[in-house]
């Protein structure tokens, strides 16, 4: 008995013509970004906006939400005519409160926080180039032994000639 050919088709990918998303998601993609935006924590925000606590921190990662949020924070900025001079100057201020009411403790916070903002706790950035003579010493290194490059990590060996400049 021969065989019937089967009819079905493969499942096919998902489309947004096809699969438009329900009524209504946009908006709640939307509120779940303004609450983010306002504070609250993923799983606060998904709620709020209707949505299953577990898919809070997927929503999070969309790319709908990232753009809310970014507009949002775009929005605040630009109604904002704070300065980084004038948080600047708002430290300072506390700084010399606390000056007069003799708390060193707050004086060091405030200071530890005018020096963040000043970028002082940044590391040093070092240039290091290397000459033309990089090739010959690598070489040298190569040709050597294990028992003569085990004295030169040992400190036992002749220094290696070099030089070193400070640049400022």
């Amino acid at each position: 008995m021969p065989r019937a050919k089967s009819s079905a088709k493969p499942p096919r990918p998902k489309s947004i013509v096809l699969n438009p998303p329900p009524p209504g998601a946009e908006e709640k993609r939307a509120a779940f970004a303004h609450r983010l935006f306002l504070g609250d924590t993923q799983v606060k925000a998904g709620e709020a906006a209707g949505y299953a606590p577990n898919s809070a921190k997927n929503l999070a990662r969309s790319e709908e939400v990232r753009r809310h949020l970014a507009e949002a924070r775009s929005e605040v900025k630009s109604l904002t005519t704070i300065e980084r001079l004038d948080v600047l100057g708002l430290f300072l201020e506390a700084v010399t409160m606390a000056r007069r009411l003799e708390d060193p403790a707050q004086m060091i916070a405030g200071a530890r926080e005018i020096g963040r903002m000043m970028g002082y706790y940044e590391a040093d950035k070092v240039s290091l180039e290397i000459g033309p003579d990089l090739a010959r010493m690598a070489q040298r290194f190569r040709e050597m032994t294990d028992a003569e490059l085990l004295r030169i990590a040992s400190g036992a060996a002749a220094v290696i000639d070099g030089e070193c400049e400070t640049l400022q």
